[in-house]
Protein backbone atom coordinates (compact mmCIF):
# COMPACT_ATOMS: atom_id res chain seq x y z
CA UNK A 1 0.00 0.00 0.00
CA UNK A 2 3.25 2.31 0.93
CA UNK A 3 4.43 1.02 -2.06
CA UNK A 4 1.18 1.89 -4.31
CA UNK A 5 1.46 5.62 -2.59
CA UNK A 6 4.65 6.59 -3.41
CA UNK A 7 4.54 5.21 -6.80
CA UNK A 8 1.25 7.18 -7.66
CA UNK A 9 3.40 10.18 -6.04
CA UNK A 10 6.11 10.01 -8.44
CA UNK A 11 3.88 9.35 -11.16
CA UNK A 12 1.99 12.65 -10.32
CA UNK A 13 5.06 14.31 -9.53
CA UNK A 14 6.44 13.72 -13.39
CA UNK A 15 2.84 14.65 -15.03
CA UNK A 16 3.69 17.91 -13.17
CA UNK A 17 7.28 18.13 -13.98
CA UNK A 18 6.66 17.45 -17.78
CA UNK A 19 3.86 19.75 -18.31
CA UNK A 20 5.97 22.63 -16.38
CA UNK A 21 9.00 22.17 -18.91
CA UNK A 22 7.16 20.85 -21.90
CA UNK A 23 6.80 24.73 -23.70
CA UNK A 24 10.78 24.72 -22.71
CA UNK A 25 11.45 21.54 -24.08
CA UNK A 26 10.19 22.05 -27.31
CA UNK A 27 11.49 25.61 -27.53
CA UNK A 28 15.54 24.02 -26.91
CA UNK A 29 14.70 21.00 -29.33
CA UNK A 30 13.88 24.16 -31.76
CA UNK A 31 17.22 26.23 -30.42
CA UNK A 32 19.13 23.00 -30.66
CA UNK A 33 17.80 21.84 -34.31
CA UNK A 34 18.89 25.54 -35.49
CA UNK A 35 21.91 25.38 -33.88
CA UNK A 36 22.28 22.44 -35.89
CA UNK A 37 22.03 23.47 -38.92
CA UNK A 38 23.98 26.76 -38.91
CA UNK A 39 27.00 24.52 -37.53
CA UNK A 40 26.19 22.65 -41.14
CA UNK A 41 25.97 25.77 -42.96
CA UNK A 42 29.02 27.01 -41.49
CA UNK A 43 31.15 23.67 -42.35
CA UNK A 44 30.14 23.22 -45.52
CA UNK A 45 29.40 26.71 -46.88
CA UNK A 46 31.89 29.05 -44.80
CA UNK A 47 31.77 32.05 -42.96
CA UNK A 48 33.54 34.58 -44.75
CA UNK A 49 33.59 37.29 -42.18
CA UNK A 50 35.59 34.87 -39.79
CA UNK A 51 38.13 34.21 -43.00
CA UNK A 52 36.10 30.17 -43.30
CA UNK A 53 35.77 29.49 -46.87
CA UNK A 54 33.54 26.09 -45.59
CA UNK A 55 34.80 22.42 -46.99
CA UNK A 56 33.34 23.45 -50.97
CA UNK A 57 36.11 26.26 -51.42
CA UNK A 58 38.64 23.77 -49.62
CA UNK A 59 37.54 21.40 -51.92
CA UNK A 60 37.99 23.35 -54.64
CA UNK A 61 41.52 24.33 -53.63
CA UNK A 62 42.98 20.80 -53.21
CA UNK A 63 41.31 19.74 -56.53
CA UNK A 64 43.75 23.23 -58.30
CA UNK A 65 46.90 21.34 -55.88
CA UNK A 66 46.21 18.36 -57.41
CA UNK A 67 45.89 19.58 -60.91
CA UNK A 68 49.36 21.48 -60.44
CA UNK A 69 50.94 18.71 -59.04
CA UNK A 70 50.92 16.92 -62.40
CA UNK A 71 52.22 20.09 -64.27
CA UNK A 72 54.99 20.72 -61.88
CA UNK A 73 56.20 16.91 -62.04
CA UNK A 74 55.96 17.30 -66.35
CA UNK A 75 58.16 20.63 -65.67
CA UNK A 76 60.40 19.39 -63.80
CA UNK A 77 61.31 16.31 -65.45
CA UNK A 78 61.28 18.38 -68.51
CA UNK A 79 63.31 21.14 -67.79
CA UNK A 80 66.08 19.29 -65.27
CA UNK A 81 66.62 16.26 -68.09
CA UNK A 82 70.17 17.78 -68.16
CA UNK A 83 71.10 18.49 -64.42
CA UNK A 84 74.10 17.68 -64.58
CA UNK A 85 75.18 21.76 -63.83
CA UNK A 86 72.59 21.39 -60.78
CA UNK A 87 74.50 18.27 -59.26
CA UNK A 88 77.50 19.89 -59.99
CA UNK A 89 76.22 23.11 -57.86
CA UNK A 90 74.76 20.89 -54.68
CA UNK A 91 78.34 19.35 -54.44
CA UNK A 92 80.14 22.73 -54.81
CA UNK A 93 77.72 24.12 -51.74
CA UNK A 94 78.84 21.16 -49.73
CA UNK A 95 82.02 21.39 -49.94
CA UNK A 96 81.62 25.09 -49.36
CA UNK A 97 79.78 24.27 -46.26
CA UNK A 98 82.42 22.14 -44.61
CA UNK A 99 85.13 24.48 -45.75
CA UNK A 100 83.17 27.41 -43.18
CA UNK A 101 83.86 24.91 -40.17
CA UNK A 102 87.95 24.05 -41.25
CA UNK A 103 88.08 27.77 -42.17
CA UNK A 104 87.13 29.21 -38.68
CA UNK A 105 86.16 26.70 -35.88
CA UNK A 106 89.92 27.64 -34.49
CA UNK A 107 88.91 31.40 -34.72
CA UNK A 108 89.21 33.95 -31.09
CA UNK A 109 88.65 37.27 -30.53
CA UNK A 110 89.90 39.33 -28.35
CA UNK A 111 88.51 39.37 -24.56
CA UNK A 112 85.55 41.97 -23.88
CA UNK A 113 86.82 41.98 -20.47
CA UNK A 114 87.82 45.56 -20.31
CA UNK A 115 89.84 45.02 -16.88
CA UNK A 116 92.01 42.37 -18.52
CA UNK A 117 92.66 44.39 -21.89
CA UNK A 118 93.45 47.45 -19.85
CA UNK A 119 96.24 45.82 -17.51
CA UNK A 120 97.96 43.48 -20.97
CA UNK A 121 98.05 47.33 -22.90
CA UNK A 122 99.57 48.74 -20.19
CA UNK A 123 102.05 45.75 -19.13
CA UNK A 124 102.71 45.36 -22.98
CA UNK A 125 101.67 42.10 -22.84
CA UNK A 126 99.62 39.87 -25.82
CA UNK A 127 95.85 40.56 -25.64
CA UNK A 128 93.76 38.18 -24.21
CA UNK A 129 91.81 36.13 -26.84
CA UNK A 130 88.77 33.82 -26.06
CA UNK A 131 86.77 31.67 -28.19
CA UNK A 132 83.20 32.91 -28.91
CA UNK A 133 80.16 30.62 -27.82
CA UNK A 134 79.60 30.81 -31.63
CA UNK A 135 82.51 28.96 -32.49
CA UNK A 136 82.71 26.96 -29.61
CA UNK A 137 79.18 25.73 -29.68
CA UNK A 138 77.28 26.48 -32.60
CA UNK A 139 79.16 26.16 -35.74
CA UNK A 140 79.71 22.76 -36.08
CA UNK A 141 81.24 20.37 -37.03
CA UNK A 142 79.18 18.59 -39.26
CA UNK A 143 76.98 15.78 -38.13
CA UNK A 144 76.84 17.85 -34.60
CA UNK A 145 73.23 18.47 -33.61
CA UNK A 146 71.81 22.07 -33.42
CA UNK A 147 75.00 23.04 -35.52
CA UNK A 148 74.94 25.40 -38.27
CA UNK A 149 76.99 23.35 -40.21
CA UNK A 150 74.65 20.69 -40.28
CA UNK A 151 71.93 22.69 -40.43
CA UNK A 152 73.05 23.72 -43.95
CA UNK A 153 73.56 20.40 -44.72
CA UNK A 154 70.44 18.94 -44.24
CA UNK A 155 69.15 21.73 -46.16
CA UNK A 156 71.30 21.22 -49.12
CA UNK A 157 70.36 17.30 -48.97
CA UNK A 158 67.00 17.94 -48.49
CA UNK A 159 66.46 20.49 -51.38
Amino acid sequence: MIFAMLFAGGICLTTIIGFVYFPNLKEYIVNTKCGLYTSLDVTINGDQANGWGGFTQLSNQIGNVSTLLSTASTAASTNLANNGWLITGMDGLKEQNIKIYKNNYLSTVLTPNMVQTKTDISGNNTLHTIVPLFINQGLGPNGTNNTMVTDIDSGIRVT
